[in-house]
């Protein structure tokens, strides 16, 4: 199984706003990402993650 993982909130002004709305979107939603793959028992042979930062 390959998973790629590219959904986030990525708007910086916002997460210093609401850091923790943030973490629970970004970080969070990576480990849900991992346990729905525990959960199904599937084999993950890769894992992307891809991350990018606003106004580079």
């Amino acid at each position: 199984m390959l998973v790629l993982h590219a959904a986030a909130s990525a708007n910086v002004e916002e997460s210093i706003q609401n850091p923790i709305e943030y973490f629970n979107v970004n970080s969070m939603g990576t480990v849900r990402v991992g346990c729905e793959c525990a959960r199904r028992e599937a084999r993950l042979v890769k894992f992307f993650y891809k991350t990018s930062r606003e106004g580079e």
